[in-house]
């Protein structure tokens, strides 16, 4: 289909009307210059991830670069359909939640908004983001999810027939090897560009909650809680970078324990040896359940102690304030 600009320029549109929406509502009532930063740095990243699901999504359906399957002999791939509709699902429910009780307060405490468009940037900001952006928006992203689901599950079949008893020879790992790394290299930047643009969403959100919990920020708040309405895609995005990964930790898993359970000692060596290199990375970085789990641990710990060390800054100028 060679009309995929003009389906592009639609919700294009929809993000800069919704940046333009928050920026007449931001420019009445507060000096804050960080906030339309991190809500222009959203947009940045919304548009651009939009733009690499959209072209890699057309890119890789026609498989131009991995042979094709003879029809009579090619095996059933599973692709795992109820957890993406599970995670994806969760997200909006999740961004649904943060909308109603946000929006809420703002109408219920924070009346000056009646007047500086606050109900019209709303109206606007998500009729255009649930009529435009989610329906051009999430089937790009939701056609990577899947198509890489496609290849690692295919890889995942061939890792069976290489590591039964009487096909498994260190030959034969080396061939598989080769195999996975057309793969890998197939999907190599598609993995970088998502991981660094999708991170930039749900940063862009945690910075905003941390804005709005932080005590004494009077002034800062109403209008962080804004940016918070406006940007309640990003549980999307993060929705979609987790079913990426965990697809990716899964075959890594799935290499690791292959070492683990073999007898062979030739097999074992050339496993050991090849590991890295038959093993999905970003950055560097391996792919494992066990570092996703380390990372979000120690980022949700770093997070909690700076919120409490805050708050006990605050206390402590509070009360030597009152003693004076």
């Amino acid at each position: 289909m060679r009309c995929w600009p003009l389906i592009l320029l639609v919700p294009c549109l929809a993000i800069g009307a919704r940046f333009i929406s928050l920026s007449f509502v931001m420019n009445l009532g507060t000096k804050i210059d960080y906030l339309p930063v991190i809500a222009f740095v959203y947009s940045c990243a919304e548009l651009s991830s939009l733009i690499v699901h959209l072209v890699y999504a057309r890119c890789k359906r026609f498989r131009q670069d991995l042979p094709a399957p003879d029809q009579e002999t090619r095996d059933a791939v599973m692709l795992r359909l109820h957890e993406v509709c599970y995670w994806v699902t969760s997200a909006v429910c999740l961004l649904l939640i943060v909308l109603i009780l946000t929006v809420l307060e703002q109408w219920l405490y924070y009346s000056r908004f009646h007047d500086t468009g606050f109900q019209s940037m709303v109206l606007v900001s998500q009729l255009l983001y649930g009529v435009v952006h989610i329906p051009f928006g999430v089937p790009p992203h939701l056609a990577t999810i899947l198509l890489m689901q496609f290849d690692l599950a295919r890889l995942s079949s061939a890792r069976e027939q290489v590591s039964r008893h009487e096909t498994c020879t260190e030959d034969s790992i080396l061939d598989f090897k080769e195999v996975i790394a057309g793969v890998e290299r197939r999907w190599r930047c598609f993995l970088r560009l998502h991981v660094a643009i999708d991170s930039l969403m749900p940063l862009m959100y945690v910075i905003t909650i941390i804005i709005v919990l932080l005590p004494n920020q009077e002034l800062e708040r109403p209008f962080a809680k804004v940016v918070l309405v406006w940007s309640i895609g990003a549980p999307l995005a993060l929705a979609y970078l987790w079913l990426q990964v965990l697809s990716l930790a899964r075959f890594n898993k799935q290499i690791f324990e292959w070492a683990l359970t073999t007898r062979d000692n030739d097999v074992y060596r050339a496993l050991h040896q090849n590991q890295e290199r038959m093993t999905f990375s970003v950055f560097g970085f391996t792919i494992t359940l066990q570092r996703i789990r380390v990372t979000v641990v120690s980022f949700v710990v770093g997070v909690l102690l700076k919120f409490v060390t805050q708050m006990v800054m605050d206390a402590v100028k509070e009360t030597v304030l009152s003693v004076r």
